[in-house]
């Protein structure tokens, strides 16, 4: 009996090492140490050459990147406003290169900011970056100081592009249109007279060229002094210009030259317009 369970024992314990280590060409299968990615963080600024704008619309915006790469790199924007509303765009900067231009269209959630706007109410941000072609062993972040927007409720007529396209527009903003109301006028040629609280049109591009006012007259001054603001956009429907200013000591019936500016057309038909300013 002794003999049959040494044997016995020598038996199994060689079944054991057959099961566990049958050949030298079986390979053990587990699970696979897993490789840490190294992160490198990429510093990223955002400008804009127009630190105001309005909801809804697009923002001129250049990103640029702490170095370059050899391939394409995709850089995620996202633009936020304080209440949380968010919108987002990505732009790609080439190869070889750190910078690009691109737009933004800014948030929309119905805010009412009055006349006034409302100072830094955008927050616009670079939240991720994406290389073309991958790096083996590497992952890139990006992180970047916030650049502010002031934020209006209009700066144009929601205008379709067809009407619009290669001609100036202005839209005229003031405090209180419930109780004020203003109409508006460009040297007594074009009048914009709604009652509501914005008065706006599109300047008609077959004037003469010469030099033209935006003007106000008041129809109702509930109020002795009423702050506004005229927003002049360019041709190009991205370039404008804000003009604001108080209408003090005010009453019903009296006039205002608020902005001047000067059209010219060239030898091809291409109407531009300078020297715009406040009076």
């Amino acid at each position: 009996m002794k003999k049959i369970n040494i044997f016995s024992l020598l038996a199994l314990s060689c079944s054991a090492v057959i099961f566990t280590n049958c050949t030298e060409k079986e390979e053990f299968i587990g699970y696979p140490l897993k490789q840490e990615n190294t992160i490198v963080n990429i510093t990223g600024t955002i400008t804009t050459p127009t630190p105001a704008n309005a909801e809804g619309r697009d923002l001129d915006i250049t990103v640029t990147i702490s170095q370059s790469f050899s391939s394409d790199a995709e850089v995620e924007v996202v633009a936020t406003l304080k209440n949380g509303v968010q919108s987002t765009t990505t732009v790609t900067v080439p190869a070889g290169d750190t910078s690009v231009d691109g737009t933004i269209a800014l948030p929309t959630d119905g805010t009412d900011s009055g006349v006034e706007g409302i100072s830094s109410f955008v927050s616009i941000e670079l939240t991720a970056i994406l290389l073309s072609e991958l790096e083996p062993g590497i992952n890139y972040t990006i992180s970047s100081d916030p650049l502010t927007v002031d934020l209006y409720d209009a700066i144009q007529f929601d205008y379709d592009d067809g009407v619009v396209a290669g001609r100036m527009t202005y839209l005229v903003d003031w405090a209180n249109p419930s109780i004020n109301d203003l109409d508006v006028y460009v040297s007594t040629l074009e009048a914009a007279e709604t009652g509501d609280r914005y008065e706006t049109d599109i300047f008609d591009d077959t004037h003469p060229d010469g030099t033209y006012t935006i003007d106000v007259a008041v129809y109702i001054a509930s109020e002795s002094d009423i702050p506004w603001r005229i927003f002049f956009v360019y041709p190009d429907q991205t370039t404008f210009e804000i003009f604001e200013g108080v209408l003090t000591g005010v009453s019903g019936g009296e006039f205002f030259s608020l902005v001047t500016f000067t059209k010219s057309t060239d030898g091809e038909g291409v109407v531009t317009y300078s020297n715009v300013s406040a009076l």
